[in-house]
């Protein structure tokens, strides 16, 4: 696999501020360093020049952004895709009404159970019926919707359940992804960490389900390509840094001085040159980083 030189996809982190504390997280700050919307732009205008194609804006939580309308907006007019990450529970009614949703691809939200007893024992009390609410609403939106599950040990064995669930609330993708013991998540270690044959069997299982109209996405470990991180999907920190995986925010580069720096350091700092190296050396497929924390589970 072989880096362009400038990503096709972006994850942007434009804020670490989160209304949530969810046990798994791989955050352990929620500063509120931010940049303003003058930066945003500049940003932007580099991305479009160097024939970015989708952004996707993550936090923390982007929706605790007061202007994060003017950075979809601004996004847009330079032709390129957006997506949105959120856990939910600020996309009410009122607040999706305001959001210009015809300029988004699609909406990424999260939910870790197919109850409240168990998602809220992850994500906090009253998560799961606020999440469900505006779901539901968004969904007479007519806006693509992913719905996202970290699967852990407490929650693996009810997939079948959350697969109804995504069915029920007619969402278009349901996304499993692992938890992987990093920020938040290393003090929830022993509670939620599978084993590497348990993912396999689970990835096994849920890869040979079809459910109609429901498209199912599984954990990445045997792919020619890879998740794409560091060779076509670049992530920007929210204070500019960059980082080749979105868990990995602290395996970063320097802040850039300047806006146009951040293609010098996509290609030539050390971070990402280190990054490349290790995934070509030992000739790795799937994600780098489930290789590493789950290869002697």
């Amino acid at each position: 696999m072989k880096e362009l030189k400038f990503p096709l996809y972006v994850k942007w982190s434009v804020t670490n501020r989160c209304n949530l504390r969810c046990s798994h997280c791989f955050h352990d700050k929620y500063d509120e360093k931010e940049i303003s919307i003058n930066d945003v732009e500049k940003i932007v205008d580099k991305l479009h020049e160097w024939g970015v194609i989708e952004v996707l804006l993550t936090g923390g939580e982007p929706l605790v952004r007061k202007d994060l309308n003017n950075i979809i907006n601004y996004i847009h007019s330079k032709n390129i895709l957006i997506g949105l990450a959120t856990n939910g529970m600020l996309l009410n009614e009122n607040r999706a009404k305001n959001l210009p949703l015809d300029k988004l691809s699609f909406i990424q939200v999260s939910l870790d159970g197919h109850n409240s007893s168990i998602n809220d024992n992850i994500r906090g009390k009253g998560v799961f019926e606020s999440v469900i609410r505006n779901i539901i609403d968004l969904k007479k939106k007519n806006i693509n919707l992913i719905l996202a599950h970290t699967i852990n040990k407490k929650n693996i064995v009810y997939f079948k359940e959350m697969i109804n669930l995504a069915k029920s609330l007619k969402v278009d993708i349901l996304r499993f992804e692992i938890f992987l013991p990093l920020g938040q998540g290393k003090l929830h270690n022993n509670n939620l960490f599978l084993s590497r044959k348990e993912i396999q069997e689970f990835v096994k299982v849920v890869s040979n389900m079809e459910v109609e109209g429901l498209k199912i996405e599984v954990p990445n470990f045997n792919s020619e390509c890879g998740c794409g991180a560091g060779f076509y999907t670049c992530i920007i920190n929210n204070n500019l840094s960059l980082s080749p995986c979105d868990l990995l925010p602290k395996l970063s580069t320097d802040i850039p001085v300047n806006i146009s720096d951040l293609k010098e350091l996509w290609l030539k700092s050390s971070t990402f040159t280190n990054w490349r190296i290790k995934y070509k050396q030992n000739k790795l497929k799937g994600c780098l980083l489930i290789e590493e924390l789950y290869r002697d589970s």
